[in-house]
C-alpha cells in the first residue's frame, strides 16, 4: 500500500466496435488499482473483513462472483436497450419524479450497459439513499448484480469518498451476502475500504449481530 489517494481515479478503456456507418468507439469506466486507492496509515484497527468474521465466529464464507452466476441476475437484452442518456441523468440528477413515471410505464430500472454496470451500482456509489429505496424497494431492482469484473452494489459503496451507513444498512438488510463476493481482482467490498475508515466500520459491524450478517443465499447458490 502506498501514499495517500483520496480522490477517485479511473481508467478509460476504449472498446471499438464496428458497423455499417465505420467504427465506433464506446467507453467504459474502470476502477484503478487498489494500492493507488487505499490509505496506507499506521493504524491497530484490525480489517472490517476480520471483524466480520470474528462476530461470525468463523472464518467468512467468501466465493468469487465467478463462481456464483445462480446467485446474480443478468441483464436481459431489453434492460440493456433500458440503459440510456435519459434513465442516466434521471439517476444522476435523483428526478424520483421521472423514476417514478418509467416504473409506472413498466420501463425496467434493474438496467445496465453490456459491461453489466447498472443504475444501482451509479446510486450506491454516489451514495443515493432515497433513489437507492426506490429502485430496490419499490422498482424490485435485485442488490445481486455485478459487472463483468465482479463488482457488486456494495463495492462501489465502499468504493465512495465517504460512507453513508443508512445506505450501507439497506444494502445489508436486503442482502447480506454481498460481504462475500469476491470481485475479479479477489478483493470483496470491504478490501476497498480506506485504512482511515476502519474504525467508523469496526464501530458500526459491532453493533450487528451474526444473524444481520450471514450470508442468506450464498450457501446453496455458490
Amino acid at each position: 500500500m502506498c501514499a495517500i489517494t483520496m480522490k477517485r481515479k479511473y481508467e478509460t478503456a476504449t472498446t471499438t466496435t464496428t458497423s455499417s456507418t465505420g467504427a465506433r468507439k464506446m467507453r467504459r469506466i474502470v476502477m484503478s488499482s487498489l494500492p493507488d486507492r487505499m490509505l496506507a496509515s499506521s493504524s491497530n484497527e484490525c480489517s472490517p473483513d476480520t471483524t466480520v468474521a470474528k462476530t461470525l465466529a468463523q472464518e467468512a464464507p467468501l466465493q468469487s462472483y465467478a463462481d456464483c452466476a445462480d446467485f446474480f441476475h443478468a441483464p436481459t437484452q431489453a434492460e440493456i436497450d433500458a440503459y440510456d442518456h435519459e434513465a442516466l441523468a434521471a439517476i444522476r440528477t435523483q428526478n424520483m419524479d421521472v423514476l417514478r413515471q418509467f416504473h409506472a410505464t413498466g420501463r425496467p430500472l434493474k438496467c445496465s450497459n453490456k459491461f453489466g454496470e447498472s443504475l444501482l451500482h451509479m446510486a450506491c456509489r454516489k451514495n443515493m439513499v432515497e433513489v437507492t429505496t426506490f429502485l430496490t424497494q419499490t422498482a424490485s431492482v435485485p442488490f445481486a448484480v455485478c459487472d463483468d469484473y465482479g463488482r457488486t452494489p456494495l463495492h462501489d459503496a465502499c468504493w465512495a469518498h465517504t460512507t453513508n451507513f443508512e445506505l450501507i444498512d439497506l444494502i445489508l438488510t436486503a442482502c447480506p451476502d454481498l460481504l462475500y463476493i469476491k470481485d475479479k481482482r479477489g478483493n470483496t467490498p470491504l478490501s476497498y475500504l480506506r485504512k482511515d475508515k476502519w474504525a467508523s466500520w469496526n464501530k458500526y459491524l459491532a453493533t450487528k449481530s451474526a444473524d444481520f450478517l450471514k450470508p442468506k443465499q450464498l450457501s446453496t447458490s455458490c
